[in-house]
């Protein structure tokens, strides 16, 4: 659980640095970060008893089915209200179920040395550098983004 609890803090800083980076550029492009909560899914197959099965046991109040929460996530992706930097997850007790809503990330989420370090050590461990150019001009509503790729360093 801890691991998995680290793992999420690293999207969600990973997200908010990519944001601040989009930003920067005047890119159209935004990012959002978002979770699904307690979805009763075959990903919880490792996770302590309680966490699975077919029944789910304890665990089913306290969670909701995949289908909910895969509403956050089409949130997040498709409502023109979520702005970059947005997190979204089930607005429901500890955010574990409940329908979509904007969430507020934890401290540690917001902190932009957390967020600077991740990012530099993602790109120092893949090897992959992200250039950010600042956007000449505005493009028009659906008019795509030019082409640009990662640079491997």
């Amino acid at each position: 659980m801890a691991a998995y609890s680290q793992s999420k803090l690293a999207n969600i800083l990973f997200a908010l640095m990519l944001q601040t980076r989009l930003a920067e550029a005047n890119a159209a492009t935004t990012a959002v970060a978002a979770h699904p909560g307690g979805a009763r899914t075959e990903l919880n197959r490792t996770m302590p008893l309680l966490f699975r099965g077919k029944s789910w046991g304890l665990a089913r109040p306290i969670t909701h089915p995949a289908a909910i929460g895969a509403l956050s996530l089409a949130r997040a992706a498709a409502d023109p209200a979520v702005a970059g930097g947005s997190y979204v997850g089930p607005g429901g007790w500890r955010e574990f179920t409940g329908y979509p809503t904007l969430l507020t990330p934890s401290e540690s989420a917001r902190d932009p040395r957390l967020q600077r370090h991740l990012w530099q050590e993602s790109e120092r461990l893949t090897g992959i550098t992200y250039r950010f150019s600042q956007a000449a001009a505005p493009r028009l509503a659906g008019e795509p983004p030019p082409p640009s790729a990662p640079r491997r360093s």
